[in-house]
């Protein structure tokens, strides 16, 4: 069993079953401010979660899905996500200095004053990521892929620090992977939303049937 603690007030955020949170479905729980420095949690399923404020430094999350998660002001320094998902991630204010991001998808996510120096940002995908304030300094861009839509800081030019500008055609095997990879996390997103558009309507049916006069039904 795995306790995690906020890492202010030490107050008991979650238990998990196992012993590690390797692959661990985290998505649902309230995780800002959590204690996780250090944690393993490759392939973690973090989808939507809530993780503002949370102390991820030298964290192992490579592969781990982190999309649309909450990671403003989190501390990731030295943390490996290299070919995390982070599609849609608001990382504003977050702590990056130092971390692995290679191969990594950050499309649609949100930079805004995050501390990116001496991070590793090469083929990673930065299609519309809004990086305006973001500080830069170091960060190797070799061959991280961007399009028109994407956001720099003022005066920066990310083709001379390695990026390549995609004008809408797409080259390479890996680069067609991580575009087949958005593609089908959209897909993927689109269909929890309507399973969980059902399931509310499901119980919201449920609630609003009345029951038959004299109470319920008794099977003849």
């Amino acid at each position: 069993m795995i306790e995690i603690f906020q890492k202010q007030t030490h107050a008991l955020l979650c238990t998990l079953e196992g012993q590690s949170l390797e692959g661990a479905s985290l998505g649902d729980h309230e995780l800002s401010g959590a204690e996780l420095t250090g944690a393993r949690m490759q392939r973690a399923q973090l989808r939507f979660g809530r993780l503002r404020g949370a102390s991820l430094m030298l964290a192992d999350l490579r592969r781990a899905s982190l999309i649309q998660a909450d990671l403003r002001n989190a501390d990731l320094r030295g943390a490996d996500l290299q070919r995390a998902r982070l599609m849609g991630a608001d990382l504003r204010g977050a702590n990056l200095k130092g971390a692995l991001l290679s191969w990594s998808n950050l499309s649609g996510a949100k930079l805004d004053g995050a501390d990116l120096r001496n991070t590793r940002l090469d083929h990673a995908f930065l299609w519309f990521a809004d990086l305006v304030g973001a500080r830069l300094g170091y960060a190797d861009l070799t061959k991280a892929l961007f399009n028109a839509e994407t956001r720099w800081p003022e005066s920066f030019d990310p083709v001379k620090h390695g990026a390549v500008l995609s004008r809408g055609e797409v080259r390479g095997d890996s680069t067609f992977k991580m575009v087949t990879e958005t593609l089908r996390d959209s897909q993927e997103l689109i269909l929890s939303y309507i399973e969980q558009s059902r399931a509310f309507r499901s119980r919201l049916a449920e609630a609003e049937t009345p029951e038959p006069a004299g109470g319920k039904l008794l099977p003849g």
